[in-house]
């Protein structure tokens, strides 16, 4: 019987049987899939790898799904030992491998994500450091579904897309040129979130996101972070080097491990003396002169100093000395010849 594929796989399970389909779209040659002023040799060394014969079968398909020869080259280097040809020009796929849930396409220099549709049952997408600037509005055809959504280095500012995947746990979109996270906002079920190295001045969407329990925000412009106040639920918080100053609205956010303020304008450390669970404490490059309001903190496991105001006497070093974890290195002779 003829199916059309309608799910491909890139996890390969136990082979059990096997389905003989034929091509839903016309197969089209090498060389209509490029224009005529497509001669460098990165497009030449595509022509190649799709004329591999051992990837013959799943290329041929597939380029009558995807507009763009780059993403059908990322996609057959996976389906290579799923998709095979017969003798009769049918493609030959193993049922019990139908079903994408995870796709790797970094660094793939893709200008159009059109026909990810196919994989219904996507969970997790990485288009990291793509290489080139692309509309993501294509990835909007694709499963509501989507749990991870990796966005790094892909030069994108708009970020309107992603306002429908609604299921994301995680979603890193690290060093691009985002100024706007308005949109963020719908995104609720967010556990894990990155927004480092980007161009953000103001966070107040992130109000709505009471179920993170890791957030990044590091190498930003932000000055008001009273955003993440209602966040109880945040165990690593990365807020180095941005622009805030005054008293950090941290005290109600009791379940943080681990917390990064270098490189602020801060100087008074009190909200931080009921954060009782953190173990790792970044603080380099402040204005901080008082160190009292960490006394109490007895899982402190790792403590960064450098950079501060604090005088070289063992009076304003004292709080530190008697927390169970203390290590000299803490308060040794590079951190106290580091003070402004």
């Amino acid at each position: 019987m003829i199916k059309l594929l309608s799910i491909l796989s890139l996890m390969v399970l136990p082979s059990t049987s096997l389905t003989t389909i034929a091509a839903t779209k016309p197969i089209i040659k090498i060389d209509q899939a490029f224009s005529d002023e497509e001669s460098s040799r990165n497009e030449i060394a595509i022509i190649q790898s799709l004329n591999n014969e051992e990837n013959k079968g799943a290329k041929r398909y597939l380029k009558g799904i995807f507009d763009d020869a780059n993403l059908v080259l990322k996609i057959s280097q996976e389906l290579k030992n799923i998709i095979h040809e017969d003798s009769q020009g049918a493609f030959i796929y193993d049922n019990d491998t139908l079903e994408v849930k995870s796709l790797n396409l970094a660094s793939g220099k893709i200008s159009s994500f059109k026909g990810l549709s196919i994989f219904p049952n996507l969970k997790m997408l990485s288009i990291k450091f793509n290489g080139v600037a692309v509309n993501l509005s294509d990835l909007t055809t694709i499963s509501d579904q989507l749990k991870y959504l990796e966005v790094n280095g892909s030069q994108i500012n708009d970020i309107d897309f992603i306002k429908q995947f609604t299921s994301l746990d995680t979603l890193n979109l690290i060093a691009d040129d985002i100024s706007d996270i308005s949109a963020l906002a719908e995104l609720t079920n967010l556990v894990r979130l990155n927004l480092d190295n980007n161009n953000l001045l103001e966070i107040s969407a992130l109000m709505a996101l009471e179920n993170l329990e890791s957030l990044d925000l590091a190498f930003n412009d932000i000055h008001d972070i009273s955003a993440l106040s209602r966040m109880s639920k945040l165990m690593s918080l990365g807020l180095t080097s941005n622009n805030f100053s005054g008293l950090l609205p941290l005290a109600n956010l009791l379940e943080l491990r681990g917390l990064y303020l270098a490189v602020n304008n801060i100087s008074d450390l009190t909200p931080l003396a009921n954060l009782v669970n953190l173990e790792i404490l970044s603080l380099e490059d402040n204005k901080i002169s008082d160190l009292k309001p960490l006394e109490n903190l007895q899982n402190l496991g790792s403590l960064f100093l450098r950079y501060n105001s604090i005088p070289n006497t063992e009076e304003a070093w004292a709080p530190i000395h008697d927390l169970p974890n203390y290590s000299p290195d803490w308060d040794n002779e590079t951190v106290r010849s580091s003070q402004r």
